[in-house]
């Protein structure tokens, strides 16, 4: 196969640039547009995250401009893209695709107008919690483990209508179970393994995967080594051990990528930024094939945003 070729669901990068000053060019990060020159026409979703004290509407949308000014300044490398038609026109144009969602849906202060304002600035996906409950629902580290509230409900049902991919990466398990049952579009979990390899409350359960790939779904697998071992320690290994559960249990059409780059704060001991991730197509190339590594690099998630966007 092409070995160059990559679609990464989730990264924290233009926060953290924001937060410390620095440009989506050139950074100290685990993640830039030289980094993401190593491959060909990557597409890459940036997240928009910040703390849930600081998460409302009017701070994401000054990140979501800082993100829009740094697409301009660079656009000889980088284009924004609202669907899978402008992915494709990237390409052809030799430019790195750049989606945008945003963490947590506390941002949208209790407002399902926010949420269209938001895809009217070019969101396309978002997570309803991060690990905390917020007004939409229950977030993976809830001692309680609620599901969605109605307010949450009716802004994955908007999602749906609007056209943006809901995420299922920091939910509860009774909310994944409630987006499940509401959807009638494919979800994704943008950046989230396996609990049944490692056991954490970011990771899924089997029953999870199974139903998100039934419903055409795509799952991002995180390079964060608490998530890819019980011990802490991680290395490239350990993520093609949750790619090959999930291709195991629900099939090869709903695993992808979703490396969480400028979001964790130490990566497996064999790949220090982006640039790495090359390595890891390798082992699932000598793993499971081209055309199945061919679908965890990059076209799983190309198709389910043609599929929804």
């Amino acid at each position: 196969m092409n070995m160059s070729k990559l679609f990464d669901a989730h990264c924290d990068t233009i926060t953290e640039i924001f937060l410390k000053n620095e440009e989506l060019f050139s950074n100290s990060g685990h993640l830039s547009i030289e980094k993401l020159l190593a491959y060909e026409t990557p597409t890459q979703i940036f997240a928009i995250w910040l703390p849930k004290e600081e998460c409302c509407f009017k701070k994401v949308c000054g990140i979501i401009s800082f993100y829009r000014s740094q697409i301009k300044k660079y656009d000889k490398y980088i284009a924004h893209a609202d669907s899978y038609s402008e992915i494709l026109k990237n390409q052809k144009d030799g430019k790195i695709s750049g989606l945008l969602s945003v963490e947590g849906g506390e941002s949208l202060d209790c407002s399902v107008d926010n949420l269209e304002k938001f895809y009217k600035k070019g969101v396309r996906a978002m997570n309803l919690t991060w690990n905390n409950n917020n007004a939409l629902g229950g977030g993976a580290f809830d001692p309680e483990q609620i599901g969605l509230t109605e307010f949450g409900k009716n802004v994955a049902e908007q999602m749906n209508a609007l056209g943006m991919l809901v995420d299922l990466s920091h939910l509860s398990e009774k909310s994944i179970s409630d987006v499940l049952d509401i959807s009638k579009r494919p979800v994704i979990a943008s950046h989230s393994n396996a609990r049944k390899l490692t056991n954490n409350a970011r990771n899924l359960s089997d029953t999870h995967i199974r139903e998100i790939a039934e419903g055409g779904g795509v799952i991002g697998i995180n390079l964060y080594p608490p998530f890819l071992s019980d011990s802490k320690e991680a290395c490239l290994d350990d993520a093609l051990a949750h790619i090959t559960h999930i291709i195991n249990l629900a099939g090869a059409d709903c695993v992808g990528l979703g490396c969480d780059f400028d979001g964790i704060e130490k990566t497996p001991a064999d790949i220090s930024d982006v640039r790495g991730v090359e390595r890891l197509c390798y082992l699932i190339e000598n793993t499971h094939g081209a055309e199945i590594a061919e679908k965890v690099m990059y076209k799983n998630f190309t198709r389910v945003v043609k599929d929804v966007l």
